[in-house]
């Protein structure tokens, strides 16, 4: 029979368990952390959409060739190495541009993102990096052979733009007043503190995207409205009072991968390092002969389109 006190030994005591408290995902350090990214990335884009949309629709009421991307992206070409240019152009084609600007444009949206975040508990840096982009424009835009003094207003204005954006947002999110004191690291790094409403910084960020679209939109009407293409649609080129002779058959080759002897318009396309095309209308067109000639000479659209004769330029010259 067995021993009942060493049946009540082996049986391990009774023991009292408490459930360990886990604190909310709210106040843990990976979550603040993950607020503290999403609302510095905010601050930081949605400010520099706001720049650039307000310096676009500046550049388009003064001049669209003091754009600040258009300006940067113009010193980027000439500062280009010959072979790396003609690379793009092989690479590219027609698109190189577009290339072009879309790097700049990745490199703004990084710097935005990284400034925004830094930004949290610092917003001097936020300003500063507003500031300086605004610089950049300002003096690439001047510098440009065509531009002048004014050229650097729509980069100033872009970059005060930003800067009120941001302070607004910033408020929006709850965190401290720009010219308050910095959060340390060690200290509560909360970008969401107790007074932060999330639907008024959703309402203020749609605000700033929207007027950021709007005044890109209307700087663009107002590029498309210098447009000049209407007036040099409508000039009518008189015909050659004496044309060549039609060009043999024998002309074209044959050859795989050799152009035809005449390129069709619709194959012509533009390669040139100009990111911003001036538009020039056919009524403010002229031609000047200076220099070292006997006479100058100065042609408007209309004198080059009555003058005569007119001989066609393939023709072969002949002597007299």
């Amino acid at each position: 029979m067995a021993n009942p006190t060493a049946w009540a030994c082996a049986v391990p005591p009774l023991t009292r368990t408490t459930t360990p408290t886990v604190p909310s995902p709210a106040a843990t350090p990976p979550a603040r952390a993950e607020r503290r990214l999403a609302v510095g990335a905010a601050l930081g884009i949605l400010s520099g959409v706001v720049a650039l949309g307000m310096a676009h629709l500046v550049a388009g009421v003064l001049d669209g060739a003091s754009s600040p991307v258009l300006a940067v992206g113009a010193v980027v070409v000439d500062v280009t190495p010959e072979w790396l240019k003609s690379f793009a152009i092989r690479t590219f084609g027609t698109a190189d541009k577009l290339v072009l600007l879309g790097g700049i444009g990745v490199v703004l949206a990084l710097a935005a993102v990284l400034l925004g975040i830094a930004s949290v508990r610092r917003p001097i840096l936020a300003i500063s990096g507003l500031l300086g982009f605004a610089l950049i424009g300002a003096l690439a835009a001047v510098t440009r052979p065509s531009n002048g003094p004014m050229a650097a207003v729509p980069s100033l204005a872009g970059g005060m733009a930003g800067i009120g954006a941001y302070i607004l947002l910033r408020r929006a999110a709850g965190l401290p007043p720009v010219g308050g004191r910095e959060v340390r690291e060690a200290e509560e790094p909360l970008p969401a503190p107790r007074g932060y409403d999330r639907r008024r910084f959703i309402w203020t960020a749609v605000a700033a995207a929207g007027l950021a679209l709007a005044a890109d939109r209307v700087g663009e009407w107002f590029v498309r409205r210098a447009d000049a293409s209407d007036s040099r649609a409508a000039v009518r080129v008189p015909d050659a009072i004496d044309p060549a002779t039609p060009v043999g058959e024998g002309a074209d080759l044959g050859v795989a991968g050799l152009d035809p002897f005449i390129t069709p318009n619709d194959r012509f396309y533009r390669v040139d390092t100009a990111l911003f095309v001036p538009s020039v209308s056919a009524e403010g067109w002229s031609l000047e002969v200076h220099g070292m000639v006997e006479e100058p000479l100065s042609l408007t659209a209309c004198r080059w389109r009555t003058s005569s004769p007119r001989r066609d330029p393939f023709r072969a010259p002949t002597s007299s």
